[in-house]
């Protein structure tokens, strides 16, 4: 069998080259990814209240989509805590079966969304008058549950999963 001396050669480089490229290439630390940004971003006003004071909570959801989004539906689901109305929807429904249960969408007008934009509601909510405030309640306000539709109908839903939550704490009336 006859081998000529530069062809070794050559495979031998290629063989170290290839050695050197994977050591360098596993050497290097994971970069982790960036995490994407939240689709909803959810602030409160005040965070402390008495008994039966109103408050509100803002949620802003941000098309996160390359299309613009037709249809956003969410769900807040505390408890302790009664919502008393939607501001920045085209639908909500609260108090029905429970009065801390809240659902909105935005719809026509508000839509479409286009990538990148962003649109707020505003839901004002109080703790009942005639709940113990000595027992401090905290409540987290976050989107629970919501389903939007981009694009050529494409959807996305999301169960219990709050991207973003705001805290607001029950406390007695200073004397």
């Amino acid at each position: 069998m006859w081998t000529s001396a530069p062809a070794v050669r050559r495979a031998g480089l290629t063989a170290v080259i290839a050695f050197l490229l994977c050591f360098v290439t596993l050497g290097r630390p994971a970069v982790a990814a960036e995490p994407p940004p939240p689709h909803f971003v959810v602030t409160v006003d005040d965070a402390t209240l008495t008994p039966g004071q109103t408050s509100t909570v803002s949620v802003t959801f941000t098309n996160r989509e390359t299309e613009p989004v037709q249809f956003v539906y969410a769900m807040l689901w505390p408890i302790w805590v009664e919502f008393l109305g939607c501001t920045g929807t085209s639908w909500c429904s609260y108090g029905n079966d429970s009065h801390s249960m809240l659902a909105y969408n935005l719809t026509a007008p508000l839509v479409p969304i286009a990538p990148g934009e962003s649109r707020t509601v505003r839901l004002p909510f109080r703790f009942p008058a005639d709940l113990d405030c000595t027992s401090h309640w905290t409540v987290g306000l976050s989107v629970s549950y919501f389903h939007y539709e981009y694009g050529q109908g494409q959807a996305t839903d999301s169960f219990d999963h709050p991207e973003s939550i705001a805290y607001t704490t029950l406390v007695c009336p200073t004397a």
